[in-house]
């Protein structure tokens, strides 16, 4: 059972109850360990943590997408027990529009763009997500293209 905080009351629940009776809450938010955190069914059992902002994840979405999320939650290191995960490489919102590529049926052929291509092959490439990476390079190409000819 899972302490949580539910309309002001402390109450123990499983995690399949949490899943089936509560909407998102103010308390996951928390800057709280993810072991104290209530866990949220549809955001995850992981903490993303971007500057001074946190982003709920599924681990396990994280560990199928990418062998360097996989070591770090699975290995002896510190984001392995915490399952807190610093990342610093990009913007809060560049990780949230990567993230949600690595989502099952997320995809779309449109998802990497111009706007987005230079932060998604930066992430693609450093934590080894190789479909997002072929992607970001057929964009590329594409776009280099576009440009040769307007010259």
């Amino acid at each position: 059972a899972i302490p949580i905080q539910f309309q002001k009351k402390a109450v123990m629940c499983s995690v399949a109850e949490i899943a089936v009776t509560l909407p998102y809450s103010e308390t996951s938010r928390s800057p709280t360990p993810p072991a104290t955190r209530p866990v949220d069914y549809f955001l995850g059992d992981a903490v993303v943590v971007v500057g001074e902002d946190e982003v709920p994840v599924c681990s396990q979405v994280l560990c199928l997408a990418s062998p360097v999320f996989r070591e770090m939650l699975t290995s002896g290191m510190a984001g392995a027990q915490s399952k807190c995960i610093p990342v610093d490489i990009v913007s809060k919102e560049q990780f949230v529009e990567f993230y949600n590529l690595l989502k099952p049926l997320a995809w779309k052929d449109n998802s990497i763009s111009e706007k987005n291509v230079g932060a998604m092959l930066m992430l693609s490439d450093y934590y080894q997500v190789d479909l997002i990476k072929a992607r970001c390079k057929e964009v590329l190409v594409a776009l280099s293209a576009v440009y040769a000819h307007w010259r």
